[in-house]
């Protein structure tokens, strides 16, 4: 999870990050529609999307949220063009799920989770969506939601980090054979994978 941005050789560069912000807020005053020259194409959305990315990548999740919020996701594809890509709205989605989690504005996520559009997501993004709505779940204190979350959006994944977030949420349940059980799977599956061996040790059973 903690690789889902990568970032790109100039997106740490302070100036560059506020021209596009500069220019994202520009492009969001103007209420740009997709009618017209663009015919189906909304500049706007997709603008912003990336641009956000940016933002995100260099830490600056505040501002990225700020101009998010500013988009409406029910007025976004829920439909992508090509399949390698997520829907506009699904991004959006993952985005703004990303600000706050980033943030540590759990209440808000667990409103976010509430939202009608969530059923309408599609796309291979959609499990970090679900898992930040299921982080968002522990942080409030109802660690039952959160586990099936959890298993929600891991649900067919059999790789050793995915093994190792279940067991970390059963052990918070106190489910601690499970969590065993997950464990033992993992490393078996990840062999000689020290980068699992590492997360493993710091989790107490």
């Amino acid at each position: 999870y903690e690789d889902e941005e990568k970032g790109g050789p100039q997106d740490d560069d302070p100036r560059q990050l506020a021209r596009a912000e500069a220019a994202m807020r520009w492009i969001l005053a103007q209420e740009l529609s997709p009618a017209g020259t663009y015919d189906k194409f909304d500049p706007t959305s997709f603008i912003v999307l990336h641009g956000t990315g940016r933002l995100i990548k260099a830490g600056r999740c505040a501002a990225a949220d700020e101009l998010l919020a500013k988009l409406a996701p029910g007025l976004l594809p829920s439909v992508s063009d090509n399949a390698k890509f997520d829907p506009p709205r699904t991004t959006w989605f993952r985005l703004r799920t990303k600000c706050l989690a980033e943030l540590e504005r759990w209440s808000d996520l667990v409103a976010l989770s509430a939202s009608p559009l969530r059923g309408s997501l599609s796309g291979q993004h959609v499990r970090w969506i679900e898992y930040r709505f299921a982080e968002a779940l522990r942080h409030v204190g109802r660690p039952q939601e959160a586990l099936d979350g959890v298993n929600r959006a891991l649900r067919g994944k059999t790789d050793g980090w995915a093994r190792e977030l279940r067991a970390g949420r059963l052990v918070e349940r106190d489910r601690h054979d499970e969590a065993g059980e997950q464990l033992r799977l993992a490393l078996a599956r990840a062999g000689n994978d020290e980068a699992l061996g590492f997360l493993v040790k710091g989790l107490h059973l």
